[in-house]
């Protein structure tokens, strides 16, 4: 599914897991401990400007920390990416699972 939003879109990076240092947990932790309560950071801009933020990398930091909270992060669209997600009706998604 994600190779068909991809397609055609300027800097597919931005939307794949290849992030260093993530933090929040894996989806066998989650599985394991189903009260696991998992968030999502929404910021306000796309991938480059919302990664260079300082204040979602403290939030982020901060609420996995903690062992039964899980936090990801999820960034707008730029709009070639946005009308694909539009055209496909899928919704935004965590850069880390690719669902939540």
């Amino acid at each position: 599914m994600l190779e068909k939003l991809l397609k055609g879109i300027e800097k597919p990076g931005r939307y794949v897991n290849h992030e260093a240092g993530i933090k929040s947990k894996s989806l066998e932790y989650i599985l394991a401990h189903p009260e696991t309560v998992l968030a999502a950071l929404f910021f306000p801009d796309i991938y480059e400007i919302g990664m260079s933020n300082a204040g979602i990398e403290i939030l982020y930091d901060i609420v996995n920390k903690y062992p039964d909270f899980s936090a990801e992060r999820v960034f707008s669209p730029w709009v070639d990416f946005e009308e694909s997600l539009r055209k496909n009706k899928t919704c935004l998604f965590p850069l880390k699972t690719g669902y939540f």
